[in-house]
């Protein structure tokens, strides 16, 4: 789709907003709770319309990429070093959708923020689009 919402047909629309975020509540039910319907269903339907430029298709990915809206927590979109290193990751086009996800399911979701992560600035500036 020339759009930018790639994820959408595959995710099902408005239904596919709602299937999602049972989803998310079912896996992810401490870090979802403080989250009512409607905030979930905005989070996942903000998530779906990030999934075309970012090429992630499946729903698996699909799925996996809304639930970081919960399982970032709100210290860890505050770090710059955290913010800096998942953007740069989830944009980085030459790995799969399934490797930027596993890479921040791994190295950010669950990790603490010290309170002396050095800012690097602009080495994570994504890079430009050709």
């Amino acid at each position: 789709m020339s759009d930018g919402s790639v994820g959408l047909p595959k995710a099902g629309g408005e239904k596919g907003v709602e299937s999602i975020a049972r989803e998310i509540r079912s896996r992810h039910p401490k870090e979802s709770a403080q989250y009512s319907e409607a905030q979930l269903a905005e989070m996942v339907a903000a998530s779906l319309a990030t999934c075309g430029p970012l090429q992630i298709q499946e729903h698996e990915d699909i799925l996996r990429y809304a639930a970081l809206r919960v399982l970032i927590t709100p210290e860890q979109r505050a770090s710059p070093l955290i913010r800096g290193v998942a953007q740069r990751i989830l944009s980085s086009l030459s790995w799969s959708p399934s490797k930027r996800l596993d890479f921040v399911y791994q190295h950010i979701v669950g990790r603490p923020v010290s309170a002396n992560e050095p800012d690097f600035g602009p080495l994570f500036v994504p890079p430009r689009q050709p």
